[in-house]
């Protein structure tokens, strides 16, 4: 009789092959539910704290290299600011604090695409050949990141500081730079994904789409990068957004967001 019972009691806690596959099922869905959500999460964090050791390394390396060649507004000739010379210098300047190497060969790195998913012409495979106004050449850092540097060719420009809160931080910037933060060849190549933009100053380089930027309309980060009015050249805007609010929530509420609105968001 004991074993009877026990036997019982023994089938009784069993499950039965139905009850095990509904269970798989449900931990099943609930996956499918939650991992991509939580695999997005970490990927945006990692892009946060790989953004934040690129301005980190770039700014150490221009401060670096303007205490020992001396002002950037210097480097180049007026007629070199017209042409690759002056980026070609830049970079080789730079590049004795920062661990890379040139990439040589053609611009289209990849396809490189806006926040509305259009193609960057300057990057983009459709219009590899065209002419910018701001030479631009890329290299390559031994972390894996993608650095775009190019100098204002205007002789009016390279005329401001950093803590400049005025309109002059459009068109009196010494140049700009683009990083890729996992190279050209790894995706998704999207701009304020893994696509962000800074710029040079006499004193410095900044992110771009501060709350400062929104003087020229429509480079502003609620145009270019939460998506009101984009434009072809206004890309890199999200990077100040990323490094001062340490979110990438554009991504799912862009309407929600903006330097006189909301910092983050639930979704």
């Amino acid at each position: 009789n004991l074993l009877k019972l026990n036997g019982s009691v023994f089938e009784r806690l069993a499950f039965t092959l139905a009850e095990v596959l509904i269970t798989l099922g449900i931990i099943g869905v609930v996956a499918a539910l939650t991992l991509p959500g939580l695999i997005q999460k970490y990927q945006e964090q990692a892009a946060i704290s790989n953004l934040k050791k690129a301005y980190s390394m770039l700014s150490q390396a221009y401060r670096r290299a303007i205490e020992e060649y001396g002002p950037v507004s210097d480097w180049c000739t007026d007629s070199e600011k017209q042409t690759l010379e002056c980026s070609y210098k830049s970079y080789d300047i730079l590049g004795r604090y920062i661990k890379g190497d040139l990439v040589q060969g053609k611009y289209n790195y990849g396809v490189y695409k806006r926040r509305d998913g259009s193609i960057f012409t300057q990057f983009g495979e459709k219009n590899p050949n065209a002419h910018y106004s701001q030479p631009t050449i890329p290299f390559g850092l031994h972390n894996g990141m993608y650095v775009w540097i190019s100098m204002n060719s205007s002789p009016l420009g390279c005329c401001t500081d950093t803590q400049d809160t005025t309109r002059n931080r459009w068109g009196c910037e010494c140049g700009k730079l683009l990083v890729d933060l996992n190279g050209s060849e790894s995706k998704p190549n999207i701009d304020g994904v893994d696509l962000f933009g800074f710029k040079i100053f006499t004193d410095g380089i900044s992110p771009q789409g501060t709350r400062y930027d929104n003087y020229w309309y429509p480079y502003t980060f609620e145009d270019q990068c939460a998506g009101n009015q984009i434009t072809s050249s206004g890309r890199g805007m999200c990077t100040a957004w990323v490094l001062e609010n340490n979110n990438l929530d554009y991504l799912r509420c862009p309407k929600e967001l903006g330097w006189t609105k909301a910092p983050s968001c639930s979704k």
